[in-house]
């Protein structure tokens, strides 16, 4: 009975282990996909969400040459929950590789270019 405890125990480690591994690589992908290729547009806020941990989570929607695509990141308090616009960093190799900054509301009338920008272009504050 000690010889199965001990097996049980060693597959649920190395799958812990595994599972550690997948999301590690993932994030560091990620990070530094958007560093090596990064462009800059307005996303637009769709919804806030729970996540299965009890957690905060802002869903966004952005355009980039003609298509959409819908991300999310961790909710900011200060976030509109629906319709608030944000600029949004992705990666021009991957752009499900996203994140939105969510400390400066934009107005309205600044338009992104369909190719993004390649640095973040000056805002100036909404009043």
């Amino acid at each position: 009975m000690k010889g199965k405890n001990s097996i049980v125990g060693i597959i649920s480690f190395t799958i812990l282990l595994l599972f550690f591994v997948f999301f590690s690589y993932k994030a560091f992908k990620k990070e530094k996909s958007l560093r090596k290729f990064p462009r800059f547009t307005i996303g637009e806020t769709i919804e806030k969400y729970s996540t299965s941990r009890g957690g905060q989570n802002i869903r966004f929607k952005f355009r980039y040459l003609d298509e959409d695509y819908i991300g999310s990141d961790i909710y900011g308090w200060e976030a509109q929950e629906k319709g608030g616009r944000y600029i949004v960093k992705f990666s021009t190799e991957n752009p499900s590789f996203n994140k939105i900054y969510l400390k400066k509301k934009l107005p309205e009338y600044i338009k992104a270019p369909k190719e993004g920008w390649k640095e973040v272009p000056f805002i100036p504050p909404v009043r």
